[in-house]
């Protein structure tokens, strides 16, 4: 039996991974507007955030690598 794929708002995981990296993003974001660093570190500070965003949700299940 085939078993239907739910939707990723109906992941415990995903949603986990989102909230982890609203933090950081947030904080960096935050940082940048205050002057504390430039644009060149908030870029290399939000790099890693995304690679472990995108490795929790993980990269084959977005829908512009997936394609049907």
């Amino acid at each position: 039996m085939a078993e239907k794929k739910k939707a990723w708002y109906q992941s415990k995981t995903k949603w986990a991974a989102l909230f982890m990296a609203l933090g950081p993003a947030f904080a960096i974001i935050a940082n940048l507007l205050t002057g504390t660093i430039d644009i060149g570190t908030a870029i290399n500070q939000a790099l890693p955030v995304a690679g472990i965003v995108f490795g929790i949700f993980g990269i084959r299940d977005l829908p512009i690598v997936n394609r049907k």
